[in-house]
């Protein structure tokens, strides 16, 4: 089962803590799967791909939702960044 976060409020009312949850399960968790899968497959032939499961929101923010984006457009650079390691 996928890790949940419950919606963080907006910039104005988050808590630290609400916060750093979401950056904890939407981009560290994402980060730290990455970052295995390299292991494991860094020796497989032929060549596999990791594919993360990003959001809408990274393209089209909605109102109140200022952390839960910033975390997803992260996950789009991480992707992108990712790719570009694992290439070599």
């Amino acid at each position: 089962m996928p890790a949940r976060v419950r919606r963080a409020p907006s910039c104005s009312r988050s808590v630290d803590r609400d916060v750093q949850n979401v950056v904890n399960v939407n981009l560290s968790g994402v980060f730290y799967c990455m970052q295995e899968a390299f292991r494991m497959m860094k020796d497989q032939s032929p060549r596999r791909r990791i594919i993360n499961n990003g959001s809408i929101s990274a393209h089209a923010p909605r109102p109140n939702s200022a952390p839960y984006t910033s975390t997803k457009h992260a996950v789009t650079g991480l992707t992108k960044s990712g790719s570009l390691d694992g290439a070599k």
